[in-house]
């Protein structure tokens, strides 16, 4: 069962989506679970991104 779950994750990176995660190492599903200034990472297909936090909009905000 666990290689088909890794599998879909690698899927999952190979389509330019990334598992972003709050300082804390917990999954963000959403933008009001951080707040400007904090520090995320982002794992991404071939490596992980890290980033401050610059502004935060929620999908009611944007209309997206």
């Amino acid at each position: 069962v666990r290689a088909r779950v890794v599998g879909s994750v690698r899927w999952v990176y190979g389509t330019g989506y990334a598992i972003v995660r709050d300082g804390g190492g917990r999954s963000v599903r959403e933008a009001s679970a951080v707040s400007t200034g904090d520090r995320i990472s982002a794992r991404v297909a071939r490596g992980e991104l890290t980033a401050k936090v610059t502004s935060v909009s929620s999908v009611e905000e944007t209309g997206r």
